[in-house]
């Protein structure tokens, strides 16, 4: 079990915030119906210096996106960072 940690959700937070990024920025802006937003976000998650407990995988990259706006996303935003400890990051 991989304790949630301040820095783990600060990683998923930038992933979800890069995604919606080029997703906004190529679809509204430059009008790209065939941009390939999940490879990019991919490489941009694979360039980070990981916190201890996520990995440079498959697995915890698709993990980070199964989290939505407006659900458990926004219960681990909100919460105390002693509180975060209470959670396991990749069983939601």
């Amino acid at each position: 079990m991989v304790k949630m940690s301040m820095e783990i959700l600060n990683v998923i937070n930038a992933v979800l915030d890069y995604k919606q990024f080029l997703i906004s920025y190529h679809t509204f802006i430059l009008k790209e119906s065939n941009f390939d937003f999940i490879a990019e976000t991919k490489k941009f998650y694979y360039s980070l210096d990981l916190p201890e407990g996520m990995n440079k995988n498959i697995g915890d990259f698709e993990a980070i996106l199964s989290f939505k706006t407006g659900g458990y996303i926004d219960t681990l935003n909100s919460l105390e960072p002693e509180e975060l400890e209470k959670e396991n990051w990749k069983n939601f």
